[in-house]
């Protein structure tokens, strides 16, 4: 059973989840997949969201050949008057190609 609070980020690789087994799906032989994701904190919780999304598509059946960091120029928003963890201004793109 889900935890409140856990429930926004599974919900969110959940849906990751689901679009990766969607292009397994689709996907025409030594295909590549290209997917944009960003860590998130949930609830003062890091979520490493880009390693959980590369576990999945490496168990979906993807190689994983590249990963690009892109760095967000500006300061990412900060709901709290305090910081209590790091700065999640940067996203990923993973590359994966599909073994089939």
């Amino acid at each position: 059973m889900l935890g409140q609070n856990n429930a926004g980020h599974e919900s969110v690789i959940r849906l990751y989840a689901g679009g990766i087994l969607e292009v397994a799906r689709v996907l025409k032989k030594k295909g590549v997949l290209v997917c944009k994701c960003q860590d998130e904190t949930e609830s003062n919780r890091q979520c490493f969201s880009h390693v959980e999304i590369l576990n999945l598509m490496q168990m979906f059946g993807f190689q994983v050949v590249d990963l690009f960091v892109l760095q967000q120029s500006s300061l990412p928003v900060m709901r709290d008057g305090v910081q209590k963890t790091g700065r999640k201004n940067q996203s990923y793109f993973l590359v994966g190609k599909f073994r089939r």
